[in-house]
């Protein structure tokens, strides 16, 4: 199944014009924000029947770098979805923040430490 990432575009009533979803096809997903317009996926199963869904809290908090554990601890103490939607929207990745630790770290510390990236990239160069 084939999934792209679109964008809801348009709705100026003034200049006339009209809402629609705009496809991100360069293999880059629009950015989460806290209000819902772009959170939404084109799922190809039928090019006769494509299907347009909003990507679920649980996708939302998967993409920021969480655990579904997380979700499901955010959902048991009663947090409502548009809350997880907001709470996804203004977070950092924690893959992202993590290595930017790393990085400030070697930069500081310890000029001979090998950041994940670094040894990510070496042993995808063994390959």
């Amino acid at each position: 199944m084939e999934q792209i990432a679109v964008a809801s575009r348009g709705r100026d009533i003034e200049s006339g014009r009209e809402q629609k979803l705009e496809p991100n096809l360069d293999g880059v997903s629009n950015s989460l924000t806290t209000v819902q317009k772009d959170s939404m996926i084109l799922e190809v199963l039928d090019k006769l029947k494509p299907r347009i869904r909003k990507l679920t809290p649980k996708e939302y908090i998967r993409l920021m770098g969480f655990k579904d554990e997380d979700h499901d601890k955010c959902v048991a103490v009663g947090v409502s979805n548009s809350q997880l939607y907001k709470q996804a929207g203004n977070s950092i990745v924690t893959n992202c923040i993590s290595l930017i630790f790393e990085h400030l770290y070697k930069a500081q510390y310890d000029s001979e430490y090998k950041c994940f990236d670094e040894r990510f990239l070496e042993e995808e160069m063994r390959v």
